[in-house]
């Protein structure tokens, strides 16, 4: 409970560090609890989240959403509400209820398949090159570097 006059009440004092300076919120402001500290709601998060994704024309990745969420002052920007993000949606696509994000950091290899043999065998002529530099003692080389 606050104070009657709506003074704020010291919770924490720093005597070895700074004599005298304390720490003071009122009980009662969400907004003076720092972002971090305070315990988030993810069911309206995640549901805010989804509109987010929804919203756009492109994919979106699970970085843009993060950062989304922290600048609508959802979500801390740490990797406790990073790591929670992803769990939470990750539980979402597999359920269907969270719509797809993107991933561009990652790749899926697969083997090359073929229907048969004779659609084996066409690839291969296509992809078949002899060295042109076999048999030579010397090899030019030319390389550059895209400025950054």
């Amino acid at each position: 409970m606050s104070p009657p006059n709506g003074e704020r009440r010291p919770l924490v004092t720093d005597g070895e560090a700074n004599p005298g300076k304390k720490f003071t919120a009122s009980l009662n402001a969400t907004n003076d609890i720092p972002q971090s500290a305070r315990r988030l709601r993810w069911p309206p998060i995640i549901d805010r989240a989804a509109e987010i994704v929804r919203s756009y024309d492109t994919g979106v990745t699970l970085r843009q959403l993060h950062y989304r969420l922290v600048s609508e002052q959802l979500t801390p920007n740490t990797e406790k509400a990073y790591k929670r993000l992803s769990s939470l949606t990750a539980v979402g696509r597999r359920r269907g209820t969270f719509p797809d994000l993107i991933d561009r950091g990652r790749t899926i290899h697969s083997y090359q398949h073929f229907a048969g043999p004779c659609d084996a065998l066409n690839a291969l002529q296509d992809w078949y090159r002899l060295d042109r530099t076999a048999g030579q003692d010397v090899s030019c080389t030319s390389v550059s570097r895209k400025p950054a």
